[in-house]
């Protein structure tokens, strides 16, 4: 088989986004794989009447062009399950070919750790046109639990007390809030990331995580191993950072290796918070589950619920490869 397409089944119109786009201009794809997370990640009769509606047109889309498509159910926040599937396309297909736009952000960063053990493989992210009110205090209905997840299976977690932080901005400070009290590093990074498309998102995501970044602000790694840490970042405590989408490969880089290299200097692991857009928190995890997969880690408040006005519309779909994501020299 030539290729395989994965995806996530959603609520959202945009799930149908980038297979559609693929389909138009590639004749390759065998199997088109949908994830279902049925009611888990969203439960209620609306949700899944937009799922079944957005399963019937990608049905058809497939059946024209003799695809087959494969509606299979999995746990939205099971990173070995996915792992395993796209291990197996990969065995099957020349080329794996990804849409992470509904997926959970663990099924993000599993594609992400994933797609590091081998070459063919093109991941896709399909803008909405617009958002709903993300930041609403009831948008979520409230969290269930915060899952501790390993970015690579054979990460370890010792000397969590030395850990370092990656906090990716999103529009939820409350989720942040909740992951960083599961745990806290005395020292990081926040990012925040610019679309010159829509720079008023990441305007927003400073502004509701203003108290956030202020309380960040005044901590500090103490002792001999926060000194340390001058010699490889700016500061023994938070800093903040800015990573350009139309730049991601090289901005993302610029900000991991340091604190992958002050994280080995301290002995200690490196956590990510992964709340900003998904293609950003792909390349983090990418690059995190490959130069320091020995001790990279996520964590993640699981939400009761999703709004069913996230976004609106399907916008335009961007493809990443290994190629794409190399930083220039």
């Amino acid at each position: 088989m030539s290729e395989i397409f994965i995806g996530a089944l959603s609520f959202e119109r945009r799930c149908i986004g980038a297979l559609l786009a693929y389909l138009a201009e590639h004749d390759r794809v065998g199997d088109a794989i949908l994830l279902d997370y049925a009611g888990d990640a969203t439960p209620g009769a609306d949700a899944l009447e937009r799922r079944n509606a957005h399963y019937d047109a990608i049905s058809r889309a497939c059946a024209e062009r003799n695809v087959r498509a494969i509606r299979t159910r999995v746990s939205p926040y099971a990173m070995t399950p996915l792992r395993d599937i796209v291990r197996s396309a990969s065995v099957t297909a020349n080329r794996v070919v990804v849409d992470i736009t509904c997926m959970t952000r663990p099924h993000v960063l599993s594609v992400a750790a994933t797609v590091t053990e081998f070459d063919s493989w093109l991941v896709g992210y399909t803008r909405a046109v617009g958002y709903g009110n993300l930041g609403a205090a009831d948008a979520n209905g409230g969290w269930r639990d915060t899952l501790v997840l390993p970015l690579h299976e054979d990460a370890t977690l010792r000397n969590e007390g030395v850990a370092l932080g990656l906090v990716l901005l999103g529009h939820e400070p409350a989720r942040t809030g909740l992951a960083l009290d599961e745990l806290e590093p005395g020292a990081g990074i926040v990012v925040s990331s610019l679309d010159q498309a829509r720079p008023d998102l990441q305007r927003v995501a400073l502004r509701t995580h203003g108290p956030l970044l202020n309380y960040l602000e005044r901590l500090r790694m103490p002792g001999p191993r926060g000194a340390l840490l001058h010699n490889y970042i700016d500061r023994e405590g938070w800093d903040e950072a800015i990573v350009r989408l139309d730049a991601l490969a090289d901005d993302a880089e610029a900000i991991a290796r340091p604190l992958i290299a002050a994280a080995r200097a301290v002995q200690g692991p490196i956590v990510l918070y992964p709340f900003g857009p998904k293609i950003t928190c792909f390349v983090f995890g990418r690059i995190l589950a490959t130069a320091y997969r020995e001790a990279s880690w996520a964590v993640y408040p699981i939400p009761r619920s999703h709004p069913l006005d996230y976004s609106s519309g399907v916008g335009l779909t961007e493809w990443y490869s290994a190629e794409t994501l190399v930083p220039r020299e």
